[in-house]
């Protein structure tokens, strides 16, 4: 076995964000399905191309999708935005005042 096909295989140990082709995921998912449980994260290619992403579903996803249905939240339309990318405001009263000052209170 290649050292390639090693780093591949959904029996050896991986670092999370491992990359697995369309055609070994086919071969050995019930292997790749109990990693993810685990909670490691695979990266899908189709050709070398990046198409998907492989990830433990939320537990938190069902009991959000059961609020939606009864209008209690309102699920995102676009792409979770990484806390990271979002501007920073400095503000100088409590989180109260700036509540406040958004409701025009």
């Amino acid at each position: 076995m290649s050292s390639y096909a090693a780093k591949k295989s959904a029996t050896t140990p991986v670092t999370m964000g491992i990359t697995v082709g369309v055609r070994d995921l086919r071969d050995h998912l019930s292997a790749y399905l109990e990693r993810v449980k685990a909670g490691e994260v695979f990266t899908v290619t189709e050709h070398g191309r990046p198409i998907a992403k492989l990830v433990r579903d939320d537990p938190g996803s069902a009991r959000l999708l059961e609020l939606a249905a009864q209008g209690r939240v309102t699920l995102p339309t676009g792409p979770r935005v990484r806390w990271a990318d979002i501007p920073h405001v400095r503000y100088d009263g409590s989180i109260q005042d700036l509540m406040d000052e958004v409701r025009g209170e």
